[in-house]
């Protein structure tokens, strides 16, 4: 009798941290894309801004 009790909080026990260990893995990966969007976004800003700056003929310099 003492043992089913057990099992039965272990496997509860389990489950409750599988369960966390996805949701922090599914807050991992949100937080990784999110940045990674950020990053993309950020570049193609500068990327662009530079080609602008480039196809105008200033002295903006992309690379110092």
């Amino acid at each position: 009798m003492v043992g089913q009790v057990k099992s039965k909080v272990k496997k509860s026990n389990e489950e409750s941290c599988t369960s966390y260990v996805t949701l922090v893995a599914t807050r991992i990966r949100a937080v990784i894309r999110s940045f990674f969007l950020l990053f993309f976004l950020i570049a193609e800003k500068l990327c662009y801004d530079g080609m602008r700056g480039y196809n105008k003929g200033s002295q903006h310099q992309v690379f110092s």
